[in-house]
């Protein structure tokens, strides 16, 4: 179980760098680029080093182990700030994107938190060390944006640029942490002739569906969230104290949860948390699509985060129950490169589709997403249940 409290204080470190992140990093953008249109091509591309990273980031955990991985990333991340510093510094908006880039590839190593806290207990605590890798984020919902909004101006010339420096020191601090996680031993074959080809472990029931509610909870939730910013304080002209408020609300709506998602987890099981995180979404859509007062945003948000919540949690753990030992790089990685590859999509299109149908059109082009997952779901549960399988 120490292991799983190093990785919940890791996780909380890790994550202060991404609100923080997320909060300004399209506001710097959009101050940045060349065209308006590119706002948030630094945070697409941070979600694009995510995806990019995460079949890596499996395979050098199998080869060297989890704590030597986790460790050399949160270094490089930090390096990586001060790049981004550099950039803000000399105006340079191509060196900015390249800086979240390297950040973002760091998220893929974080990601792998859950799943080392997973192997750290006994497989029925699974879900529950899973939710309390989570609780890690719902400290960084309160520190990431302070850390942004106390920083922001710190430099006046160049605005958000301290934002950068601060977060260097928190990764290198999360290093450090890190370093009191002891590995959980692993099978060191992942082409073991017992496993299973990624086809075979892509085309079963329980893997599609904790895939697709990674993915639908991750896409909406980014698409959303990514626009938010921009839209309260570049198009709206709310302070960014304000915006910092409703980021900071969606951040603990995202992480709050996990205090009881894993015991309804193992209450109910996956399927229904998952099909009311789904549902969630929708409500979200529904009230973001009501008006652009300051309550508007805050009840979206707040309901995006928990529909993410459920989605993201019950996907994690469901995964948990479709591979086995000398599957779980592969399965891991599969899933968390499909996550974050459609992520990164979705912040990337986000900026310009905010500039082009404005914070409405968000909403209704997420709601296919949704309704097609809900539809997914149903065929789905029809199949686990006539015919669940075991890894």
């Amino acid at each position: 179980m120490n292991n799983v409290w190093v990785l919940t204080a890791a996780q909380a470190l890790a994550f202060s760098s991404v609100s923080a992140a997320v909060l300004v990093g399209g506001i710097v953008g959009e101050s940045l680029a060349p065209d308006p249109r590119f706002a948030t091509l630094p945070m697409a591309l941070f979600i694009l080093g995510t995806a990019s990273t995460t079949l890596p980031a499996a395979r050098l955990m199998l080869i060297y182990d989890r704590k030597i991985c986790f460790i050399l990333a949160a270094l490089v991340a930090a390096i990586m700030t001060l790049i981004a510093y550099y950039a803000i510094d000399r105006h340079d908006f191509w060196l900015f994107c390249f800086a979240t880039f390297g950040i973002g590839a760091h998220i893929a190593f974080v990601q792998q938190y859950r799943f080392a806290a997973a192997e750290s207990v006994e497989p029925s605590q699974a879900g529950q060390a899973i939710s309390m890798i989570m609780l890690g984020g719902l400290v960084a919902a309160f520190t990431g944006p302070e850390i942004a909004n106390q920083t922001a101006l710190l430099n006046q010339s160049r605005p958000y640029s301290a934002t950068f420096l601060a977060l260097a020191l928190v990764l290198v601090v999360n290093s450090v942490t890190l370093a009191f996680y002891q590995n959980v031993s692993v099978s060191q074959d992942i082409n073991s002739s017992g496993g299973r080809t990624v086809r075979e472990l892509a085309t079963q029931a329980n893997f599609i569906l904790a895939v697709s509610a990674s993915v639908t909870g991750f896409v909406v939730m980014s698409y959303i969230m990514t626009a938010t910013p921009i839209s309260m304080h570049s198009h709206n002209g709310y302070s960014l104290s304000t915006t910092t408020r409703v980021i900071q609300a969606h951040m603990i709506a995202m992480f709050l949860p996990s205090l009881f998602t894993g015991k309804l987890i193992n209450r109910f099981g996956e399927l229904p948390i998952i099909t009311i995180g789904a549902l969630l979404m929708l409500t979200c859509i529904a009230i973001a699509l009501s008006g652009i007062e300051i309550w508007h945003y805050s009840a979206a948000l707040i309901t995006l985060g928990v529909g993410w919540n459920f989605l993201f949690v019950g996907g994690s753990t469901l995964l948990t129950k479709s591979y086995l030992e000398q599957e779980k790089f592969r399965a891991q990685g599969l899933h968390d490169f499909t996550v974050f590859s459609f992520q990164a999509l979705a912040a990337l299109s986000s900026g310009s589709m905010l500039h082009r149908v404005g914070w409405s059109g968000i909403q209704y082009s997420s709601l296919p997403i949704v309704l097609l997952f809900l539809g997914l779901l149903l065929w789905q549960l029809r199949l686990v249940r006539l015919n669940p399988q075991s890894p």
